[in-house]
This record gives structure tokens, sequence and C-alpha cells, in this order.
């Protein structure tokens, strides 16, 4: 629920959060938000728990983009696996991109984020819901395997797919995993916010933990047990994926 999300935002200024609300508009008062100075501050706060997503503004210009960066990357490092989105200025962008290659869920410029900062933040900050028991499958690998193959916009095996997993989720924990070496289908049919992580960026990973994989599914809004390991959606991360994380991705969810 939004008016349980808590906000922590990173700004020396004490009117950074008047700024936030006013992005956030008439849904500001379903959150909680909370302001602290520097990036010590708010790993203190942040390990203390109950923190669902980070707000940073990127420092000033003046400094060099490399000790920028490493503000950022010293937060996330820190950071437990709470998402952090960047704001920044039109003139950053650069930098901004940088941190999301570095592990940022997002960045948004500051003179245009009153149209999409809530969008963000409730993206990034969507924890899927797992229960024990889901949990439970996916570290002790107790589940079955279903595969589906055809070719794309052709024998229409994702819409099969989608509906046997909307199907077993009435009674199981589902994961639909797409693993095409092409660009995915399922992210047209459910357009995720940019910041979600699909399989591609599994697969091109040295190894995958467990948590690795939680962190990218998707919970589906509409069908609860739900959840959606989207297809790639950048020609990069088909260029780069590592085949043996495909064996990989199945045993962890199964």
């Amino acid at each position: 629920m939004d008016n349980e999300t808590l906000i922590l935002l990173i700004d020396e200024s004490s009117t950074g959060i008047d700024s936030v609300r006013r992005a956030l508009g008439d849904q500001a008062t379903h959150f909680k938000l909370r302001r602290v100075p520097d990036v010590p501050t708010a790993l203190a706060r942040i390990w203390g728990g109950g923190v669902d997503v980070v707000l940073m503004n990127l420092p000033e210009a003046a400094s060099a983009e490399g000790d920028r960066l490493a503000t950022f990357v010293e937060l996330h490092t820190g950071a437990q696996g709470v998402p952090i989105v960047i704001l920044c200025a039109s003139a950053d962008k650069n930098p901004a991109e940088r941190a999301l290659s570095e592990g940022a869920s997002d960045y948004l410029i500051r003179d245009t984020s009153d149209v999409d900062l809530l969008k963000a933040v409730r993206s990034v900050s969507r924890k899927p819901d797992l229960s024990p028991n889901f949990s439970t499958a996916l570290a002790r690998k107790r589940g079955k395997v279903l595969a589906f193959m055809g070719s794309k916009g052709g024998a229409g095996a994702t819409t099969v797919a989608l509906n046997v997993a909307a199907a077993l989720a009435q009674r199981h924990q589902v994961i639909l995993a797409e693993l095409l070496s092409e660009l995915g289908t399922l992210p047209h049919y459910f357009q995720p916010h940019r910041s979600i992580r699909d399989i591609g960026d599994l697969l091109r990973a040295e190894s995958i933990a467990p948590s690795d994989v939680e962190n990218c599914l998707w919970p589906s809004k509409n069908v609860a047990g739900l959840h959606i390991l989207f297809g790639s959606r950048s020609t990069e991360n088909i260029e780069q994926l590592n085949p043996q994380n495909v064996r990989a991705v199945l045993e962890i969810a199964a």
C-alpha cells in the first residue's frame, strides 16, 4: 500500500522535500517522506529498516563526475537492495545514466519529474508479494518446470504459456519466465516500467543467486500468485548473454 511506502530523500537543502511533495501532488499524503542531508546519514537510516525507496539528488556539477558517481556507488553498495532513484538536472543525464548502469533503479530530470515521479516511486518500490512458501520453494528447488516452445509471432506459445501460468497461479505460486534469444514478447503485454529488470540482466551475469532471480520478478497486479520474469528488452543484453545462465535461472526458479 502507498501509505506504507517510506521515501527517503537525500538532499542538503531542507526545502528539497517540499519539491518532492509538489511533484507527488495530491498523492503526497499517501506516502511517508523523510529527508537526510548526506549518504552516511541515509545509510544509517536504511540499516535501521523500513525504507522502501531512496531519492538521491545528484551532487552539483562543480564536482568531478567520478566523484559524483562515487557518492552514488557508496550509497548503492550499502543500501541493502533498497531501490535508488536519481534526481538530476537535464545537463546531468550522462552521469545519471552511468549511475543507472551501476545499479540505480531509475533517474528523473528535476524539471520534468512532476509527471514521472509518482509512477517511478510506485514502480521501483513494488515488492514481489512472496509468501514464505514461495521463498522456501526458491531456496529448496521443489517446483516443476513447464516449457512452451514456438516462434515469435508464429504459434502463439507466449499466449498459451501466459494462460497456463494464470490458471496454475490460482493454486500455486508461479514464475512465468520468458527465455527468448531475441527481444521478449511479454513486455509488450504488460508495459513494465523501464526500471524493472529482465532476464537479460541475469543471462549476462557471471553468476546467479536466488536473490538475483527474486529481484527481477514482477508481480502481476491482476493474478495473485503469478510473478513474471520478462524477456530481454535490449539488444545489448542479447549480444552479451551467457548461455550457461539459462540453466541456472531454471534451476533456481524451480
